[in-house]
């Protein structure tokens, strides 16, 4: 069980490289984008230590994730 506080935002990506960092594999990641229909996309990971603080950092690069999409098209894709 875990408590995660995000009064403060977290994008998508942010939320991937804590699973990364977790320890669930990038490739449960990438059938995870594949099943929800995200194919053309570049994934970039690495560890990263600003302030003295380690964690996980993911770029997540897809032309197809750039288009927008309003609340009302997202309910749609998701039913």
């Amino acid at each position: 069980m875990a408590f995660v506080d995000c009064s403060m935002g977290c994008s998508g990506p942010m939320w991937l490289a804590a699973l990364l960092d977790l320890g669930v594999s990038l490739e449960v990641i990438k059938r995870a984008l594949a099943a929800v229909g995200v194919d053309s996309y570049q994934l970039e990971s690495g560890r990263v230590a600003p302030y003295s603080i380690t964690g996980m950092h993911l770029t997540l690069k897809s032309h197809e994730l750039e288009t927008f999409r309003s609340l009302g098209s997202g309910r749609r894709s998701c039913r």
